[in-house]
């Protein structure tokens, strides 16, 4: 244990980040709808092999391997899972996940 005991401590509960803006770039909550298009071309077939050295998956096969993911990343709990869209183009070039909060 680090530190002191804090008698009667509650966690809060988690909170949910829809949409955040910059100038280059929008974080918005990950959806298949809405993103699975532009994320094939960055999680399908025709990526660089050596972009998938240290990943623990591989590309994905077709649109309906990667709605199969996105879904299976979609019911983690545990997990807040954002597409990453270019301003400039309004295309989702990636995703990333927060994970472990408030542990």
């Amino acid at each position: 244990m680090i530190g002191e005991s804090m008698e009667g401590y509650t966690p809060g509960e988690l909170t949910s980040i829809d949409l955040l803006e910059g100038r280059y770039a929008r974080i918005e909550a990950l959806s298949v709808e809405k993103h699975a298009e532009d994320l094939l071309a960055v999680y399908g077939p025709d990526t660089p092999q050596e972009m998938w050295t240290y990943l623990f998956q591989e590309p994905v096969a077709d649109m309906e391997e990667l709605v199969s993911l996105l879904n299976q990343m979609l019911a983690r709990k545990d997990r807040f899972y954002y597409a990453i869209i270019d301003k400039a183009t309004g295309k989702a070039l990636g995703t990333f996940s927060l994970m472990r909060i408030g542990q």
